[in-house]
């Protein structure tokens, strides 16, 4: 009990300390559908959907899982993550081997995000531009690390991202929400798009009977064409931290 109080506060303290602030300018408000652990009905069907629809995702990698079993299930192996970042969708890092970061120090931490980036520019010919922390848990010397080789570092802390920005820290809402509260997530994309503010959506596996973490692919089409019919650009995380 004490060890997860303590690590609440620390998640609470780092939302707001270690800030990397940066000024956020939209042309129009922004949709972001991100998975983590590269779940092979993610790589497959998932990016299946988000093609079809003529737009693009960011994929988070732990290389330490490719081609075998992550927390979640199966992951794509190499040559579906080859076809997935050749089919133009971003894939970041996530940790090589999808470390709770409260468990590391500063070393540690940076040895994984490190050999992680490595691992992938070796089979991508490039490092990743962003992070996703491993179950959410941001340490303020996670942020740091990130922020020392990536653009941006997304968490899960739900809300959108408008004005100025935590690049260390961008807001994302769980997709996984879709099977409980449509109504929720079509009230986001509705403000986004008020606002030309950018929503960062995240998810795990995408099967018709999906983890708890996961979506349907029907519920993910929904949430895209909502976005779409809304006015919203659907553009990778790490393509709207480079900028317009």
């Amino acid at each position: 009990m004490l060890d997860r109080l303590r690590r609440r506060w620390r998640g609470e303290l780092a939302k707001r300390a270690a800030r990397f602030p940066a000024r956020l300018a939209l042309d129009r408000p922004t949709l972001s559908l991100t998975f983590d652990d590269f779940h092979v009905t993610a790589a497959e069907t998932g990016a299946a959907v988000l093609e079809a629809a003529g737009v693009r995702g960011s994929f988070y990698v732990n290389g330490g899982t490719i081609g075998g079993m992550g927390e979640l299930g199966p992951s794509g192996d190499e040559a579906r993550l080859r076809a997935v970042h050749a089919a133009g969708h971003e894939i970041g890092c996530h940790s090589f081997s999808h470390a709770d970061l409260f468990r590391l120090d500063a070393a540690g931490i940076g040895a994984e995000m490190d050999r992680n980036a490595q691992w992938l520019a070796a089979r991508l010919g490039a490092r990743p531009v962003s992070f996703a922390y491993p179950y959410g848990r941001t340490p303020l010397r996670a942020k740091r690390a990130a922020m020392a080789g990536y653009r941006a570092a997304r968490g899960v802390q739900p809300g959108l991202n408008a004005g100025e920005i935590d690049l260390a820290y961008i807001r994302a809402a769980p997709l996984e929400s879709a099977r409980r509260d449509r109504e929720l997530l079509a009230r986001m994309i509705a403000e986004a798009a008020e606002r030309r503010a950018w929503l960062v959506l995240y998810t795990h596996d995408v099967q018709p009977a999906p983890g708890p973490y996961g979506v349907t692919p029907d519920d993910l089409d929904w949430v895209l064409r909502a976005a779409l019919a809304a006015g919203c650009a659907v553009r990778p995380l790490g393509e709207v931290v480079a900028g317009p």
